[in-house]
């Protein structure tokens, strides 16, 4: 009688030893996922606005964002799907746009990481879309990828950047997007690869002081001498030395639309004033 109690103790504690183990299990499966958000602030000094009446108008593409830790592990960065952000690319909106839109976050989230063993310490991000966005039908493209000011034709597809500077002595543009893209007409989408895809993979250092915050330096622009009162620089920008040098801000080569040594080398957007490159001249 005695050695029946025991056995039937054993067995409970032994089924309840077992669930606990099992509840342990699953709740160690479940991803536990950490929240990001960034914030593009305009860099508003004499430089970026040319003058102080000038109306600035800034508006990019942002896509294919990680977060990576000082371990050099690379972590996506899943963004929330909201009318700035669809299908991991987001689209920014600063400066005093004509629409009179606003946007200047990006938003998603990673798995969470062990604080004592790693950190987030860089933030990467392409300035622009993959083929397979830009060059989507843009009679059927949910919000983001409907706002007309940002679309240059089913052919070229979307302006990765546009800068719109405007003042009662200068005005200049520049419109960055894929270029030298083949199709039977400007209707049509490309069946290969544009030549000069124009896309610009960047890669900036984080801390705990300005994680948060990426600076947009439009005086990587504007401090050129343009010498003429109005300046567009909408595609062709071999054809221009002044949109050549603003292209090489960006670490491009007019040549080929791809990064000349490294994008890395460009000058539009920084998160500390150590970060900043120095710019072409």
């Amino acid at each position: 009688m005695f050695e029946f109690k025991i056995s039937t103790f054993s067995r409970v504690l032994v089924r309840g030893l077992l669930i606990l183990i099992l509840t342990i299990s699953l709740n160690s499966c479940k991803s536990t996922n950490l929240s990001h958000e960034f914030e593009f602030v305009l860099d508003t000094g004499p430089e970026a606005m040319g003058t102080t009446e000038s109306a600035l108008d800034v508006a990019f593409f942002v896509s294919d964002v990680y977060l990576i830790t000082a371990m050099g592990e690379k972590f996506p960065l899943q963004l929330s799907s909201n009318n700035w952000q669809v299908d991991n690319a987001a689209l920014i909106i600063l400066g005093n746009d004509a629409t009179g839109t606003y946007n200047n976050i990006i938003s998603g989230s990673t798995p969470a990481l062990n604080a004592s063993k790693d950190t987030f310490n860089k933030l990467e991000f392409t300035l622009g879309l993959p083929a397979h966005l830009n060059h989507s039908n843009p009679l059927t493209a949910k919000p983001p990828l409907n706002t007309s000011s940002m679309f240059w034709s089913w052919q070229l597809g979307y302006k990765f950047l546009r800068i719109d500077s405007r003042s009662e002595t200068l005005s200049w543009s520049f419109h960055l997007g894929s270029t030298n893209c083949s199709s039977p007409s400007p209707i049509r989408p490309p069946t290969a690869p544009c030549e000069k895809p124009n896309r610009v993979n960047i890669t900036l250092p984080l801390d705990n002081k300005s994680s948060s915050h990426i600076f947009v330096n439009v005086g990587a622009f504007s401090k050129h001498p343009i010498g003429k009162k109005t300046v567009s620089c909408t595609g062709q920008y071999s054809e221009n030395p002044i949109c050549s040098t603003w292209l090489g801000e960006l670490g491009l080569n007019p040549s080929t639309g791809r990064c000349t040594i490294s994008c890395d080398e460009q000058a539009l957007f920084y998160t500390t004033r150590e970060s900043v490159k120095t710019s072409v001249q």
